[in-house]
């Protein structure tokens, strides 16, 4: 049996978070680095089994920072 994955809460305090995903439902998962805006984010794009694609925030930072939040999360999910 997989371990949920907490999906961060933008909007909530540091750790939050109010989605758990199952791994082993993920069929897509993208990577959408917003630069429109400063600091930079990062979001998810998740393709569940049974479900419509569905976008998750996961970092706000440098470049770097994006890089490493997007490495934990692959991480976690390749590790699932």
């Amino acid at each position: 049996m997989s371990a949920l994955i907490p999906m961060p809460d933008e909007r909530g305090p540091a750790g939050a978070s109010r989605t758990w995903i199952n791994p082993s439902h993920i069929v897509l998962a993208n990577a959408i680095l917003d630069r429109q805006v400063q600091p930079n984010k990062l979001y998810v794009e998740l393709k569940l089994v049974g479900m419509n694609v569905t976008r998750y925030w996961l970092a706000t930072g440098s470049l770097d920072e994006l890089q490493a939040a997007w490495d934990a999360f692959a991480e976690k999910i390749a590790n699932a």
